[in-house]
């Protein structure tokens, strides 16, 4: 500030030239908060009656240098010999900018780590429920097959295989959410695909939601599984009609950005380089700071009860993760939630995208050694493929599949085999039966990934694989698939 009587602009960082007239003044000038300013005011008229106590005072503010720079600096008054005082400034700015970050990493890490805890747990939790799945879902297909669609069995049936699928879908969730689905990356562009789902989009949303998509022109191309960035989609969408019950604005936007250092968002630390960001933004509710602490976690939910799994958004943080991106998101009650996903950009050339068609089913009439340890899938399983015409050989683990290999006399054209089992995994016992059946094909299932297997190397990348649980069709239309190889 300006001294009354020189006129100079040093003074605001040295007090101990102020006259009593002005001290009220440089308070004004160095602490434009007025309650900072007031708390130091408080401070500074107590400092006679401080004299006579025994403890060193220490209160912090924001400073306002003469070059207009805001400091934390620490007001320390401590008494000296002779009932003098002695008040002490001193700049805390840096110390304090450097706890607060130590503070901010250390929660990031903690939220890494307990979400890396509940991806495992996930992933063994939805294993076994594959497996019991599997026999539901094959038993009540059965049922269907035998019988008309006028016979009330066969719609009680068809009830009994829906909600199965159901069951499935909310445990294909989870393996997104713990980063085990297996995923079939494409060089896509998000535009394309946003405007080809724009018609489903508008089904999930309410009449009273205005719903604009924006997007950038000469957008570039991403490597991510389409089907995976579709369910991202759908999953934030109807989280943000959810927090607009009594309609809104819901706004779709693409963005190439580029990032020119390295930066930390939520807890991922993002390098330097080009990115393809998608913007979903609503003019909904908001969140609180207790929600927006746990909205990735599988489970919980805001919504009240039986109005939501817990699921939507850690499956959107479990994808974006396994397609190598990231997520980051702002939110503030009653004014609404921004997500922003980002994608690393590709040079690659936009792939097509073919239609799949519908699966077959199809039969034959080879012998078939099924391996499972578990009976409900054993027993289905052996049953479906009976009907389909095969002849089959049931274990419940590898030793009792090394003596049924051993007593047979006859060919076996195919081993369908569990992966993880006691006593001997699927791959090991493939190996041993190759020795007395060097012509013997394999196809391995499991409730896990093939992601995960292979990785842990229960079972060599490329092996012929399906994924429980499975459907009649798909089942019949991967063994006739290998056996004709």
């Amino acid at each position: 500030m300006k001294d009354e009587k020189n006129n100079r602009n040093d003074e605001s960082t040295d007090p101990n030239q102020l006259t009593l007239a002005t001290i009220k003044t440089w308070f004004e000038k160095a602490l434009p908060d007025e309650t900072s300013r007031r708390q130091a005011l408080a401070l500074w008229e107590r400092i006679s009656a401080y004299i006579r106590d025994h403890h060193e005072e220490f209160q912090s503010f924001d400073v306002v240098t003469a070059e207009e720079q805001t400091r934390k600096m620490a007001l320390r008054l401590p008494q000296l010999p002779g009932n003098r005082i002695l008040a002490a400034f001193e700049d805390i700015t840096e110390p304090e900018k450097a706890d607060e970050e130590r503070i901010k990493l250390e929660t990031r890490l903690q939220q890494s780590q307990k979400m890396e805890a509940i991806g495992r747990l996930a992933g063994g939790i939805a294993h076994d429920f594959n497996n019991i799945l599997t026999g539901i879902l094959g038993y009540a297909e059965m049922i269907k097959m035998s019988f008309t669609s006028s016979d009330l069995v066969y719609a009680e049936a068809d009830e009994i295989r829906k909600a199965c699928r159901r069951a499935a879908d909310l445990v294909n969730q989870l393996l997104a959410f713990s980063r085990q689905q297996v995923i079939k990356p494409k060089v896509v562009n998000p535009n394309v695909l946003i405007l080809n789902s724009e018609k489903m989009l508008h089904r999930l949303i309410n009449e009273d939601i205005d719903f604009h998509f924006k997007p950038e022109k000469n957008l570039w191309n991403v490597k991510v599984d389409p089907g995976q960035f579709d369910q991202v989609l759908i999953n934030l969408v109807i989280n943000a009609r959810d927090a607009m019950p009594k309609g809104g604005r819901l706004s779709i936007s693409t963005e190439n950005i580029t990032l020119m250092e390295t930066r930390m968002i939520g807890p991922f630390s993002i390098q330097p380089g080009d990115f393809v960001m998608i913007m979903i933004a609503d003019s909904g509710s908001g969140m609180s700071d207790e929600i927006k602490q746990h909205i990735f976690e599988p489970f919980f939910s805001s919504k009240e009860f039986g109005q939501g799994t817990g699921l939507g958004l850690s499956t959107v943080y479990g994808i974006v993760q396994q397609n190598q991106g990231f997520i980051d998101f702002q939110s503030e009650l009653g004014k609404g939630s921004i997500f922003k996903v980002f994608f690393p950009r590709t040079f690659e050339k936009a792939e097509d995208l073919p239609e799949v068609p519908a699966p077959a089913l199809l039969s034959g009439h080879e012998s078939i050694l099924l391996v499972e340890d578990e009976k409900i899938v054993r027993k289905s399983v052996s049953e479906i493929l009976e009907k389909q015409g095969y002849t089959l050989f049931t274990a419940q683990d590898g030793l009792e599949a090394l003596r049924i290999s051993t007593q047979c006399r006859t060919e076996i054209h195919l081993l369908l085999s569990d992966v993880v089992m006691p006593n001997m995994n699927g791959q090991d016992l493939y190996r041993q039966l190759q020795n007395n059946r060097p012509t013997l094909k394999a196809l391995f299932m499991s409730g896990y990934t093939e992601n995960m297997i292979t990785k842990q190397g229960m079972l060599d990348r490329g092996t012929p694989f399906i994924q429980k649980p499975f459907t009649i069709e798909a089942l019949s239309k991967k063994v006739r698939q290998v056996l004709d190889e």
